[in-house]
């Protein structure tokens, strides 16, 4: 789980998301690191995304 807040980067002059995951505790280290992993995922397959409704990854 995770949340996105909406940001400015400086250095691309633009609005982005900003995704965050939350800490789990009681997680182990395998758990964390598939869902980092996920999350990579995520953000790779957004950045193939080319929509006026959808956000610049």
């Amino acid at each position: 789980m995770g949340v996105v807040y909406a940001a400015y980067d400086p250095e691309l002059d633009r609005r982005v998301a900003l995704k965050l995951m939350h800490q789990q505790h009681g997680v182990s280290e395998v758990e964390a690191e598939q869902a980092s992993r996920r999350l990579l995922a995520e953000a790779k397959a957004m950045a193939q995304l080319s929509h006026p409704n959808v956000i610049t990854v």
